[in-house]
């Protein structure tokens, strides 16, 4: 639905002021975050759902019962984010909440049971997924930015500097942070 509407606005606008190269691309980085972060998102609600269905039938810590509840309310947050902005500070809520980085060499030493289910039902893949998906959204985004540097001679932005950072930086979580960066910053 929201495509439809942003679509109507984007031709109903073109009508009335053409769209500049600089929102057809703010418009597409849009698109393609939102496009990553939805995907991103509905895995790591689906691998948390599963935990929390399956966790019920064991006897837990309060611990255990605080992680759970915790689970349930970003589940319930995701089922009311539809913009963009939403869907990154969830994606970043759930980073934090999985605390990715930590997680898998706790899950390795641990006796905890909500820890064993998300072993249990694909916390590695999700990991390795949302890796996946990062890399190919960064070159998506790599591709349509340096489509646009090659059709404008943006030489009077900061785009170009800024391009020439993103593509030198090798760390796809700090590329992740400087693609939000700009596309808050963007000015056309």
């Amino acid at each position: 639905m929201w495509r439809l509407v942003l679509l109507l606005s984007i031709l109903q606008s073109a009508y009335t002021n053409p769209i500049t190269p600089c929102e057809k691309l703010h418009t597409v980085m849009v698109l393609e975050i939102t496009a990553f972060t939805k995907k991103a998102l509905n895995e790591g609600v689906e691998l948390l759902q599963r935990v929390i269905d399956n966790a019920e039938l064991l006897e837990l810590s309060d611990i255990d019962r605080i992680m759970l509840e915790q689970f349930a309310e970003f589940i319930e947050s995701r089922r009311h984010a539809v913009d963009s902005e939403e869907l990154s500070d969830l994606l970043e809520e759930l980073v934090e909440l999985l605390d990715l980085e930590d997680v898998s060499q706790e899950l390795d030493e641990c006796e905890n049971p909500v820890a064993k289910l998300l072993r249990q039902y694909g916390f590695d893949t999700f990991e390795k997924n949302l890796e996946k998906q990062l890399r190919t959204f960064i070159e998506r985004t790599e591709y349509h930015v340096e489509a646009y540097l090659k059709r404008q001679y943006a030489k009077d932005s900061e785009m170009p500097t800024w391009f020439t950072e993103f593509q030198k930086e090798n760390d796809i979580e700090r590329k992740y942070l400087m693609f939000l960066e700009v596309l808050e910053n963007i000015d056309c």
